[in-house]
């Protein structure tokens, strides 16, 4: 592959195998579970030992509080509204990027 492209909301539904909609499994499709992150931080280190630039959208990349984590992951590049963006500036002056 040439990049790879992670997409927070449909990953985490499929890792989670709880639809998003369904509000009876819907507290389960959180992408702050242990098997989301995991699966996120494989994706990202196995793809910087290819030298394939990987990057997220969905809500997960819009997430200040999620920042650090990816960052220490080793995502580069965020996808987000632009409603995100003072927030995530912040994050990255705090963690010296």
């Amino acid at each position: 592959a040439d990049f790879i492209s992670i997409g927070t909301n449909d990953l985490t539904q499929y890792v989670m195998a709880a639809d998003r909609n369904n509000s009876k499994v819907s507290g389960l499709a959180s992408y702050r579970q242990p098997a989301v992150l995991n699966f996120i931080e494989q994706i990202i280190q196995k793809a910087k030992k290819k030298g394939v630039p990987v990057s997220m959208c969905g809500e997960m990349a819009g997430d200040s509080t999620m920042t650090q984590s990816l960052l220490d992951f080793g995502l580069c590049s965020f996808s987000m509204s632009v409603a995100g963006i003072p927030e995530f500036k912040l994050q990255l002056e705090d963690s010296g990027v």
